[in-house]
């Protein structure tokens, strides 16, 4: 294995930006990107994101992301940005993606054209009700689950499963200001630690249901009966042709003993879907 590039062209390089890849690549056909997520993911603020194309086909990139250098919270146009200990508080009124966006002001990255598409960003999601700050809608659904409007990190590490190739690319941005060898040998290390770490894995075998524990339970917010009583008002309207697929706002809670990761991929066979994103939390 070999960290690229090497300290004397990153130096070339740091002419042209302030932020300046360093990866190594590896073959790799024996990890998933689940039983990696499984050996790296040690902190809240992993990720794991996959994807479909067209329905039924793997896309050709998955990424971990690790180490989260910023978490950003925001609920009710305030945003939390957390930066390792530092806090601040952040109002974004109409436009919360203008607060994403000031995190990388004054960045200038490099590009090197042997890396995947993504080597580092924010990823995250918005919820349905962002769209309240860009569309005038009415807010009569209650608050039921609490959970922010939005949650974006910014990792440290991203690791690329490259189906293609089978490469394995393991990345970080080096951050250029007062002394860039020592923030060269900072990034070096950074790659170098995941990559051992990739190589030195044992993942833990999942738990199942028959190992001997107590049944899985799984609750739901709705009754058989008042599921079936949503529902038929339902049908009425597309027999009427006022809409055409709507979703009822029932939903399950199981119980399990399996690590969330393995759930995850259990389900995603059975559940196509154009992106596939697990997280561990970010509290």
């Amino acid at each position: 294995m070999s960290v690229e590039p090497n300290k004397e062209q990153f130096l070339k390089r740091c002419a042209h930006g302030n932020l300046i890849p360093v990866y190594a690549r590896l073959h790799d056909d024996l990890d998933t990107p689940v039983s990696a997520y499984m050996t790296l993911a040690r902190e809240p603020g992993a990720f794991l994101l996959e994807s479909v194309e067209g329905g039924s086909h793997i896309g050709r990139y998955s990424f971990i992301g690790l180490q989260p250098a910023v978490v950003v919270k925001g609920k009710n146009g305030v945003a939390e940005i957390r930066r390792g200990g530092n806090v601040e508080t952040r109002e974004y009124g109409d436009d919360p993606l203008a607060v994403i966006a000031s995190l990388f002001a004054d960045d200038k990255p490099v590009p090197d054209p042997h890396l995947p598409p993504f080597v580092g960003g924010a990823v995250g999601y918005l919820s349905y009700d962002v769209a309240r700050h860009f569309e005038r809608l009415p807010a009569t659904a209650p608050d039921d689950l609490g959970l922010p409007d939005m949650i974006f990190v910014v990792p440290e590490i991203v690791v690329a499963f490259d189906r293609v190739t089978h490469l394995l690319t393991v990345g970080t941005y080096a951050r250029v200001e007062d002394d860039p060898e020592a923030a060269y040998e900072k990034a070096r290390a950074r790659v170098e630690r995941v990559v051992r770490d990739l190589q030195t894995s044992t993942v833990k075998r999942p738990l199942r249901e028959d190992d001997g524990g107590p049944p899985l339970g799984i609750t739901s917010n709705f009754t058989r009966e008042e599921f079936e009583q949503a529902v038929r008002p339902a049908k009425e309207y597309i027999f009427a042709g006022d809409i055409l697929r709507p979703s009822s706002p029932s939903g399950t809670k199981p119980t399990t003993r399996a690590i969330p990761s393995t759930s995850t991929a259990a389900c995603a066979p059975r559940t196509p879907r154009p992106t596939c994103f697990f997280s561990i939390s970010t509290k």
